[in-house]
């Protein structure tokens, strides 16, 4: 038997440093008055992943070196 795809979009906060992903989305989810049942497929952007992870670099915090100025201007 097949189900159709049903798309649902849940709001999580805007977040700039590192935090709990999995509290986060099961708070935004309960707010949303949804639950995840088996089968169920939660869509993350690899851009909030990696907030939660506190894989952010500030640009202003980077040195570009010669190299990377050489490559830049190919």
């Amino acid at each position: 038997m097949t189900h159709p795809l049903t798309i649902i979009p849940v709001q999580a906060p805007v977040r700039q440093a590192a935090f709990d992903l999995h509290e986060t989305l099961f708070a935004a989810l309960a707010t949303a008055e949804q639950t995840l049942v088996t089968g169920d497929v939660l869509a993350v952007s690899s851009k909030y992943a990696a907030i939660a992870e506190g894989r952010i670099v500030r640009l202003d915090d980077v040195e570009v070196t010669a190299e990377g100025e050489a490559l830049a201007s190919r």
